[in-house]
C-alpha cells in the first residue's frame, strides 16, 4: 500500500481551509461567491460587485500556501498559509474589507489615472495602521497630492486632484 504524500496532503488541507474561509465570509455578509475553475491556481473564487459589496474581489490560494485578495486596483497577499497568524491576518483583512471596518487609501501619482499605492488601513477615514499595501511604479510617480479613501458600504472620500478622477 502506497503511503500518502505529506506535501499533497498539506496542499489539500490548505485548499479546504481557504475554501472554508471564503465560504464563511461570503455567507456572513450574504454575498454570492462564484468559483473560478479556469484560473491556474489551486483555488479561486470571485465575489462580484453586488448589493453589500461596492467592487468585485477575486480570492485565491496559489503556490500551495499563498492567499490573495485582488481587485482591479490592488493586490494583497499573505503567506505561508500554514502559519496561524498569517491565516488570521487574511481573515481579518477580508472580513474588514467586506464589513467596511477597514479602509483602502488609494494614493494617486502625478501621472496617470489609477492608484499607484493602495494601503489597507484600520482607520475610519483617518490614517491608521496599515495591514497590507500594494504599490508600483517609480517613486517620483507617487507624488500627486491625490487620495481616494474607500470603505465598503460607505461614501467615498476624494482629496486633492482626485476630486476629478474616476473611482478605481
Amino acid at each position: 500500500m502506497k503511503r500518502p504524500d505529506p506535501a499533497t496532503q498539506n496542499v489539500e488541507r490548505n485548499i479546504e481551509r481557504a475554501r472554508s474561509l471564503f465560504f464563511q465570509l461570503a455567507d456572513k455578509y450574504a454575498l454570492k461567491l462564484e468559483w473560478d475553475e479556469t484560473s491556474p491556481v489551486e483555488l479561486a473564487a470571485t465575489l462580484p460587485q453586488q448589493p453589500g459589496l461596492d467592487w468585485p474581489l477575486w480570492l485565491c490560494l496559489q503556490n500551495n500556501d499563498e492567499l490573495w485578495i485582488v481587485s482591479r486596483f490592488f493586490t494583497f497577499s499573505w503567506f505561508p498559509m500554514n502559519d496561524a497568524k498569517v491565516e488570521a491576518a487574511i481573515a481579518e483583512a477580508l472580513d474588514g474589507i467586506l464589513s467596511g471596518g477597514l479602509q483602502l487609501r488609494c494614493v494617486y501619482g502625478s501621472l496617470g489615472q489609477s492608484p499607484c499605492r493602495v494601503e489597507l488601513e484600520t482607520g475610519a477615514f483617518d490614517k491608521g495602521p496599515s495591514l497590507a499595501s500594494y504599490g508600483f511604479g517609480p517613486i517620483f510617480f507617487r507624488f500627486g497630492g491625490a487620495e481616494v479613501i474607500l470603505r465598503n458600504g460607505h461614501p467615498t472620500i476624494k482629496t486633492g486632484r482626485a476630486v476629478k478622477l474616476p473611482l478605481p
